[in-house]
């Protein structure tokens, strides 16, 4: 199991990923794929959030 300074390295990587696909959704001219390319990489880095969240969570009891 990690610990938790490392879940939270993986926090700030996954939280920078989601940036990075919240920039390229402001981008102008961008296909309905490309905006459910980029939702469902969205929704997906959410759904690691949480996992995340809930491992340094229960890494802290």
């Amino acid at each position: 199991m990690k610990d938790v300074s490392e879940l939270f390295a993986d926090l700030a990587a996954a939280l920078e990923d989601l940036h990075s696909l919240s920039i390229e959704g402001q981008e102008a001219g961008l296909t309905s794929d490309m905006v459910e390319g980029l939702l469902a990489g969205i929704k997906a880095g959410l759904t690691g959030l949480r996992r995340i969240i809930l491992e340094i969570a229960g890494a802290r009891t």
